[in-house]
């Protein structure tokens, strides 16, 4: 599955709102676009670690059927993850504008310092 997702990615075929890019200028939908990755690069490196710390959590437990240790298994979501997170910052840095990246970036990061000052 995870490897399935990086694929999606690299191909452009993931979900995003294409209906709302068609109706805007085209200028605006590559800032869209590129504030769109972004917004996924930020789950992504939200995500992380914390696939991180459950595959250390569960790499010394062993699968009673088959013997081996269950960290086979739960690998897959850290290393797809990483695997997202190399894509997209390819993308990115490939297509994207560097004026455009700057902007997605600081939105991102203003909006994210928002909820976090915003949170009980």
């Amino acid at each position: 599955v995870m490897l399935g997702a990086v694929i999606a990615i690299e191909r452009n075929e993931h979900l995003r709102l294409a209906l709302v890019l068609n109706r805007v200028h085209p200028r605006t939908a590559k800032r869209l676009e590129a504030l769109g990755l972004v917004v996924v690069l930020a789950f992504l490196l939200g995500l992380f670690p914390a696939a991180l710390d459950h595959w250390w959590f569960e790499k010394d437990l062993t699968a009673p059927a088959l013997d081996i240790s269950v960290g086979w298994r739960m690998a897959g979501l850290p290393i797809g993850l990483g695997l997202m997170l190399l894509v997209v910052g390819h993308k990115l840095w490939r297509e994207a504008a560097r004026s455009d990246l700057l902007l997605a970036v600081a939105t991102v990061a203003a909006l994210g310092l928002a909820m976090w000052f915003a949170a009980p």
